[in-house]
């Protein structure tokens, strides 16, 4: 009988060092995995803000070129009335390719999400605005005579791509850019302000904005609106002029 006892016993504190074991090597598991966590997300965060830093030093050499080339337009402008025509190209070609800030009457649309954009109400992607949405929008002010477009404040040229991410987290505009489609949206469009308003207005135009889960504020004519020039540089590596 005392015999039976020891051995149950002895099995009682087997199975309790054996929890204690397994427990204590969950616990040294999950830490480690913490731990993993923590050293990626630390790395990821040091590498973006590294980009963060080479973008910066990128734009900053763009501009010191820019005002370079200013100052070259200006110098050769002064010398000879052909001088003054090249010059005029040269600047014609920098509003079309949006290598200068732009300013002029248009108009502005702003799309504020609703409250609901992160609760469970959003069951389907056309619940959410996408590239094709903006992609429409964007055409709609072209076709109505928009010299110069921009999303969030970033210039959307007529090379610009706009595309949704997977998971429609974010939209990118361009290579560079992106923006979320579950914070507030706005364009702007320089043009004839009575034109582009009127393109906006036109029946079923702004409807392509899902209505349940975006406001869209009426357009809102301006007489002054400044956009951004553009910090892509565009490199054509197929495209060859025609001799």
């Amino acid at each position: 009988m005392k015999k039976i006892r020891s051995q149950v016993a002895v099995a009682i504190v087997c199975c309790i060092l054996g929890f204690m074991l397994t427990y204590q090597f969950r616990i040294i598991s999950i830490q480690d995995t913490k731990l993993n966590l923590q050293g990626d997300s630390s790395q990821i965060t040091a590498e973006v803000e590294q980009l963060k830093t080479q973008k910066d030093d990128l734009n900053k050499q763009i501009n010191d070129l820019q005002n370079k080339i200013k100052n070259y337009q200006q110098s050769a402008a002064n010398k000879s009335d052909v001088n003054k025509q090249i010059v005029s190209d040269l600047n014609n070609l920098n509003l079309i390719t949006g290598n200068t800030d732009v300013k002029g009457q248009g108009l502005i649309v702003t799309i504020t999400p609703k409250n609901n954009m992160f609760s469970s109400d959003i069951t389907t992607q056309g619940d959410v605005i996408t590239d094709k949405d903006l992609v429409y929008l964007v055409n709609e002010l072209r076709f109505a005579g928009a010299e110069a477009i921009s999303i969030n404040d970033i210039r959307v040229l007529n090379y610009t791509g706009i595309k949704t991410s997977s998971g429609v987290s974010n939209i990118f505009i361009g290579t560079n850019d992106r923006i979320s489609p579950y914070e507030k949206i706005i364009i702007k469009a320089i043009g004839d302000k009575d034109k582009l308003n009127s393109a906006m207005v036109f029946p079923g135009v702004l409807d392509a904005i899902p209505s349940s889960s975006y406001t869209v504020d009426a357009p809102e004519k301006s007489n002054m609106i400044t956009i951004s020039k553009s910090n892509t540089v565009t490199n054509f590596q197929y495209a060859r002029q025609v001799k």
